[in-house]
């Protein structure tokens, strides 16, 4: 496909940035949530060799709070410990995570509004009583805006069935999502948010032992993909993912597809994503269009483990391609990018080689990434600001049992958030203490926060 090279204003940064004009119309980067990335520069870098300057240091907090609707925050528990976090701007988070108390689970939910400086309760999802007996709380929470939030947790069978919370008044009041379409109990695989809409993933639920195949009792192998307003809880059906080959009785193994079964890999704007079964199919709001995944088809690795996919723009994704130590290959990886769809894909400079499993990949854009792997011997966490010419270690931690990172999440080039040891909070046997780290330099120095609210 035939495309120029053109100079556009990034409307956040000020930043004179390099994008390319394809079917007619420029390319601009668009703010996302939760684990969608911001790789077109890193991509633009490896096609049109662009050169970004260094930015000067910024302190990630301030001491001026903003505005934000929903209830006054309260003192901190005693003993918080923080296992999901959430930021929607450079200066408003949230983190959810347990305390200390005398009958678990004790969930607490702290809001920031100057960048992680201070930190206030407000109110957090009640648990709830599972159809199996058991006391339920959130562990995971995602905010699409200021007022718009969701929170699950999971139970039986050690996380095959979840319980939803969405709130709409900036976490005043938490409703419960009794049932997904139809389905209840039910099981989310991915949840993601942008400030328009969220997207779930989703199974039901089977009542016992399906002989012939590899499901427990729990989940039905049966994915769907639902969206919703981020205002309200009146979810649709987007598409019907169907059983992957490896829970259809009569067969215990994934097919050999690239992309493994399909699923949601990664949301943008108004825009979906889903890989598997040999092709990219992305969902812009209102159709369903399909594209073979061509070079990474072909390139072996990527034919095994499609690790990561992220989106930067309407257009512009990258794929890190990798098995892991756990398919043997002592975490070998590779990165391609592409700005028309997934029509063509371009190979980026490699990511460090390191022994181990992908836990997270994002681009905070002008150049800067990070990357988290994990294994039984620690976990770490890779930076680049130069567009993945090198890549630096931004933190390490070495006998945390496979502790890994979770909510990895850049807010801009600078700014950015990650929990070392996120189970650890809701865990009986925790395997490391979990932290909060926030950066101001793109990863390159993290700092740990300390909740208080002052």
């Amino acid at each position: 496909m035939p495309s120029e090279q053109v100079s556009t204003r990034d409307e956040r940064t000020g930043a004179l940035l390099e994008r390319t004009k394809v079917r007619g119309r420029a390319i601009r980067r668009r703010r996302h949530f939760r684990q969608s990335a911001l790789f077109a520069g890193l991509l633009m870098a490896a096609v049109a060799a662009v050169l970004v300057p260094t930015h000067a240091l910024r302190l990630h907090s301030s001491t001026t709070k903003v505005t934000v609707p929903g209830p006054a925050g309260g003192p901190v528990p005693q003993g918080f410990e923080p296992g999901s976090t959430s930021f929607i701007s450079t200066q408003i988070g949230w983190t959810l995570g347990s305390y200390t108390c005398s009958a678990r689970p004790c969930v607490a939910l702290l809001r920031t509004a100057d960048g992680g400086t201070t930190w206030g309760a407000i109110p957090a999802p009640a648990p709830v009583r599972a159809p199996t007996g058991e006391l339920v709380g959130a562990s995971a929470v995602a905010f699409a805006d200021a007022s718009d939030g969701y929170a699950y947790g999971t139970y039986m069978n050690g996380g095959d069935a979840s319980i939803l919370w969405t709130t709409h008044d900036g976490g005043a009041t938490w409703h419960l999502v009794a049932s997904l379409l139809g389905a209840s109990p039910f099981f989310i695989d991915n949840l993601q948010v942008t400030s328009s809409h969220v997207y779930m993933q989703f199974e039901g639920w089977n009542p016992t032992f399906i002989p012939g195949t590899s499901l427990p009792e729990g989940d039905d192998g049966h994915y769907r993909l639902a969206w919703s307003s981020a205002r309200t809880d009146a979810f649709t059906l987007l598409v019907d993912l169907g059983t992957p080959s490896y829970a259809q009785p009569g067969a215990d193994t994934q097919t050999g597809s690239v992309g493994g079964y399909p699923h949601l890999a990664t949301v943008e704007g108004d825009r979906a994503f889903i890989v598997g079964n040999d092709e990219l199919t992305i969902f812009d709001g209102t159709r369903f269009t399909s594209t073979g995944l061509g070079q990474l088809a072909s390139d072996p690795v990527c034919a095994d483990t499609i690790a990561d996919l992220v989106a930067s723009s309407a257009t512009d994704l990258v794929a890190e391609c990798g098995r892991g130590v756990g398919g043997g290959s002592m975490g070998a990886r590779e990165l391609y990018g592409t700005t028309d769809d997934g029509e063509h894909w371009v190979r980026l400079p490699d990511p460090p080689q390191a022994p181990y499993d992908d836990c997270g990949l994002t681009d905070a854009g002008q150049g800067h990434a990070s990357l988290c792997g994990t294994s039984a011997g620690g976990s770490v966490l890779f930076v680049t600001g130069d567009f993945a010419r090198t890549w630096h270690t931004g933190l390490s931690f070495s006998g945390d049992g496979g502790a890994y990172f979770g909510d990895l999440q850049f807010e801009d080039p600078l700014h950015g958030a990650v929990i070392h040891a996120p189970g650890s909070a809701f865990s009986s046997t925790p395997t490391a203490p979990p932290v909060l780290y926030l950066t101001s330099d793109g990863g390159f120095h993290w700092w740990p926060v300390h909740f208080d609210s002052r």
